[in-house]
């Protein structure tokens, strides 16, 4: 609250006096308080026609729907995004994997051919590899 506000109480009989179907614009001391607040959004949706009450329904139906629709395509995108990640994690791991059997192969005197053939590395590949 701000200092100097009225106590809950006050502000509780204050909206039950103030607010009827004339009230266009609540009090900001009224509006302040989240609990009046929310209390005054009902109050508003309370006073709402037939066909606003319809048109208010459609309107929350809809948005949740877009919600529920946004939310399942981030989820889907999420999921989609960590399966590519491990894809090209395994990828890379298996690649860094052969060069190290490269690597190995070279310190144990394997000729060029054979750790091409063992590894299916190109011929660059392994003389960067003795580098």
């Amino acid at each position: 609250f701000v200092p100097h506000s009225r106590s809950d109480k006050e502000l509780w009989l204050r909206f039950l006096t103030e607010i009827n179907e004339k009230t266009r614009q609540a009090p900001n001391e009224l509006l302040e308080n989240s609990d009046l607040r929310e209390a005054l959004d009902y109050a508003e949706i309370g006073a709402y026609t037939k066909e606003q009450l319809f048109t208010y329904d459609l309107v929350c139906d809809a948005i949740m729907t877009e919600r529920s629709v946004l939310s399942d395509a981030k989820n889907a995108g999420i999921k989609e995004g960590i399966d590519k990640g491990i894809k090209e994690g395994i990828k890379e791991g298996i690649k860094k994997g052969i060069k190290k059997v490269a690597i190995n192969l070279l310190q144990k005197g394997m000729t060029l051919e054979e750790i091409q053939e063992l590894t299916g590395l190109s011929s660059e590949e392994i003389h960067d590899l003795k580098k």
